[in-house]
């Protein structure tokens, strides 16, 4: 591991100077019983853990991670969102003993690595700071996509992020995936004046950046907390 990399590990582990996550470099791994993904997540200290993760991604958390974003119709480059999970992983493998299983564990950390990136993200926006994104093609993308300005997809991704997960998942379809409005609604998603409702409330919000008048033609529901 290079000193970058191990820079970047470090800022993941010490994000608001947490006391566990202060201590992971020291603090020994407990002792556990074998259960599947065990070998990846036992070590001699978090430290070791952590690396191992990062380096080799034994349990391949960089694909978990662009799937579980895919799945949740969540904009980030799943690059981001993978040190952060895997920093998690590492910090609480200290008391996980095979339950649950390790692939609810595994997207439990990076749901929780999403949250942090946002929240980073939300910090940095309202303090002014510019996003260290020059030569991101996924940025790059967004902003073709959405044809936007490049400075403001941070922003705009924000607000986005807020929507009802019905929405998002309706905008992902035609903007990112290709799909008509035809056949989202042929795929069950309701009706095509529905969709078009979501698609315009999503571009509203994105163009306004959440200040649009217009009313979600979406209730709330679980899933669109993204913690």
């Amino acid at each position: 591991m290079d000193q970058e990399d191990e820079r970047r590990l470090e800022q993941n582990l010490l994000y608001d100077a947490d006391p566990l996550w202060s201590a992971i470099r020291v603090r020994p791994s407990i002792p556990k019983k074998v259960f599947p993904g065990s070998k990846y997540l036992t070590g001699a200290t978090s430290t070791e853990i952590l690396e191992r993760l990062y380096h080799d991604d034994p349990l391949d958390i960089g694909t978990r991670c662009a799937h579980r974003l895919r799945r949740r119709a969540i904009l980030i480059d799943p690059w981001r969102v993978f040190p952060v999970a895997v920093a998690r992983m590492a910090h609480d493998a200290l008391t996980y003993d095979g339950a649950p299983p390790i692939e609810v564990f595994a997207d439990q950390c990076i749901d929780r690595a999403v949250r942090i990136v946002l929240d980073r993200d939300a910090a940095d926006e309202e303090r002014g700071i510019p996003p260290d994104d020059e030569g991101d093609l996924f940025v790059d993308h967004l902003s073709m996509t959405l044809n936007i300005e490049r400075p403001l997809v941070r922003p705009a991704m924000l607000y986005f992020h807020t929507l009802p997960n019905s929405i998002r998942q309706a905008f992902k379809a035609m903007f990112m995936d290709g799909k008509t409005i035809v056949q989202w609604s042929r795929e069950g998603h309701g009706s095509i004046l529905h969709i078009k409702d979501q698609i315009t409330y999503a571009i509203e919000t994105i163009a306004s950046l959440g200040k649009t008048e217009l009313q979600c033609p979406d209730p709330p529901s679980e899933e669109d907390d993204l913690v």
